[in-house]
């Protein structure tokens, strides 16, 4: 479920908070950038049921399970721990579109 990627992406992103180990960051800004470019839909909520599909492919995905909120909520936590690391418009332009 990407619920559960996005808090182990979140986990990352603390472990670089503390240990400075590159890579953690690495995954967490790579996680980011698939999300928002391959499985946002226009609304900024993304996937459906928890599940993402194949990038770029969303109409085929619409249902009443599209955009569930805890999905958002934790992105919407991601890119703000992004945007204390280094404030990029495109990471501001997804926190106030959301």
């Amino acid at each position: 479920a990407s619920d559960v990627y996005k808090r182990q992406v979140l986990g990352c992103a603390r472990l670089f908070e503390l240990t400075g180990e590159t890579l953690y960051r690495d995954v967490a800004e790579h996680f980011w950038r698939i999300v928002v470019d391959g499985h946002t839909y226009a609304t900024g909520g993304h996937g459906s049921g928890e599940y993402f599909g194949p990038a770029g492919q969303l109409s085929a995905r619409l249902s009443n399970t599209t955009c569930e909120g805890c999905n958002a909520h934790n992105l919407l936590r991601l890119t703000r721990t992004l945007l204390g690391w280094e404030p990029r418009p495109a990471l501001a332009a997804y926190a106030e579109g959301t």
